[in-house]
C-alpha cells in the first residue's frame, strides 16, 4: 500500500529544485550586470506625500495615502520581490508550508534519535 507523503510542500520544491536554481542563476545575474525586474503600475506617488496639510486636513488628490491611482496613465516601477518569493510563486509553493514541514522533519529526527539513544543505552537493575 502506498503511503502519501508526509512532506507534500518540501517534495513539490524537491522536484523542480533544477530548474528553479537555473532560473535563480539567471536572475542573479540579471542583477549583478544591473539589470532589474520591473511590472507596470498606474499609482503614482501624490506631491504630498501623504503628509497632512497646514490645517491637519488630508490632501484631497489622494485622501492622505500618498498615492495617486489613475486610470489610464501607467509607468515601470521596480519589483523588488526576494527572488526565492518570487520563484516560489511560480511553482505554486508555500513557503511557509515548507518552514513548517522543515520543522516537523527536524523533530521526527530528533524523536528518533532519542528514541534509539534510549534503546541503546543498557538498562542495570538494582538488587537489594
Amino acid at each position: 500500500m502506498e503511503t502519501e507523503n508526509a512532506y507534500p510542500e518540501c517534495e513539490k520544491m524537491r522536484a523542480v529544485s533544477e530548474v528553479s536554481n537555473q532560473i535563480g542563476w539567471f536572475l542573479d545575474w540579471l542583477a549583478a550586470n544591473g539589470i532589474m525586474l520591473a511590472r507596470r503600475s498606474n499609482e503614482f506617488e501624490c506631491w504630498c506625500f501623504g503628509v497632512l496639510d497646514e490645517d491637519g486636513d488630508e490632501c484631497e488628490r489622494c485622501d492622505g495615502t500618498g498615492t495617486v491611482t489613475s486610470g489610464s496613465r501607467t509607468h515601470l516601477v521596480g519589483y523588488h520581490e526576494g527572488f526565492e518569493h518570487l520563484l516560489a510563486r511560480y511553482f505554486e509553493i508555500d513557503l511557509d508550508k515548507v518552514e513548517a514541514e522543515r520543522r516537523a522533519m527536524l523533530d521526527a529526527m530528533r524523536a528518533d534519535r532519542l528514541a534509539e539513544e534510549v534503546r541503546a543505552t543498557p538498562t542495570t537493575r538494582s538488587t537489594l
